[in-house]
């Protein structure tokens, strides 16, 4: 019966639910317990739910809410009513060890508008706060430090090799328009045994666009992919359209990739997409609608995993490209590739 007012993508196996009230409607008292097993719900691994509460009208005291999927385990309580909620107790823990675990009561608000935390969680050299208000005008901060990928694969389906987020420190503001940011954040990433790869990542962002001060993937002191630059772009919290180009705005973007063949590989599980010895570089001026510069790319191989990524080509080999942008318009310097088996060799100019 519940099924039929459900998501298609939201499945379960049961719903058990005991409860008892008493008194007027206007200040109904009431209390009891709920149990939803086999829960499924777009990328969600199967979860098994409980709560027990108590309450009066529309302000419910949670003794206890917990949601089990595999060995690990997130379980909060505290009180809710029709404006928010205030977290006394909140962790995560995995094979009855506790990861994360929140350092004091917080607040969450979702009326008159959506207002988090500060939220703290502290672990075993791992840590997570947020603070946010949303809307018009708002304010995120995020500061995170230690939090593998393993914490989370109970939960969610994570794709790709195992990772690590090292650090994040990110902020930013907006008032009914662009937002004002900034991050800097680290991640090692598993590329086999005893081989790590680390991105890191220092950007800025204003009215004005994105400045990326730095990227940089590598493993060990040998890089693998770098960039630099200034792209058109502005982020609008709020608005239909969160990510919006300026095709006026000027351009700026200095990149490089390097092969790397165990990095390559793990990319291609995590996104469908297969490179094979890529070495490219990018340098790149102008303004987005009339760029002006160089990009050369070789690659052993290119190809998709039709399941998960749909294009035209399939497979692209012994692919060689140059590409010169400039005032009167882009030159194909060189292309030749054997794309699904046929060799093509091309050299075209487009005003």
């Amino acid at each position: 019966l519940v099924a039929r007012w459900l998501p298609a993508t939201v499945k379960f196996e049961s719903i058990t639910l005991a409860a008892k009230a008493r008194g007027p409607l206007t200040a109904l008292m009431h209390e009891g317990t709920g149990r939803v097993t086999g829960l499924i719900a777009a990328k969600l691994q199967p979860l098994t739910a409980d709560v027990t509460w108590r309450g009066n009208g529309a302000a419910i005291t949670l003794k206890e809410a917990r949601v089990q999927a595999g060995a690990s385990a997130i379980t909060v309580a505290g009180t809710v009513d029709a404006t928010g909620a205030r977290l006394a107790t909140a962790k995560l823990s995995q094979g009855g060890v506790v990861r994360l675990a929140l350092v004091h009561p917080a607040p969450v608000r979702w009326s008159p508008a959506l207002a988090i935390g500060p939220l703290e969680f502290a672990g075993d050299d791992a840590s997570l706060r947020v603070a946010a208000t949303a809307g018009a005008t708002g304010r995120l901060t995020i500061a995170a430090r230690g939090i593998p990928s393993a914490w989370l694969a109970d939960f969610v389906r994570v794709p790709g090799p195992d990772w690590r987020l090292v650090a994040l420190a990110a902020e930013g503001d907006w008032d009914r328009g662009p937002a004002t940011f900034k991050a800097d954040g680290e991640l090692a990433v598993a590329l086999g045994a005893e081989r790590l790869a680390t991105v890191a990542l220092k950007v800025h962002g204003d009215p004005q666009g994105v400045q990326i001060e730095a990227l940089r993937v590598a493993e060990g002191a040998t890089p693998i992919v770098t960039a630099t630059g200034r792209l058109p772009v502005t982020l609008h919290p709020g608005d239909a359209a969160f990510v919006q180009i300026d095709q006026s705005g000027p351009l700026a973007l200095h990149a490089t990739t390097a092969s790397n063949p165990a990095f390559w590989k793990k990319l291609a599980e995590t996104t469908g997409l297969e490179f094979e010895s890529p070495e490219a570089t990018a340098e790149l001026s102008g303004t987005w609608a009339s760029p002006q510069g160089d990009v050369q790319a070789r690659a052993t191989r290119f190809a998709t995993d039709a399941r998960r990524v749909k294009l035209p080509v399939s497979s692209v080999e012994a692919l060689d490209l140059h590409v010169i942008a400039d005032r009167a318009g882009l030159t194909l310097e060189k292309f030749s590739a054997r794309i699904e088996g046929r060799i093509v060799d091309a050299r075209v100019r487009a005003a």
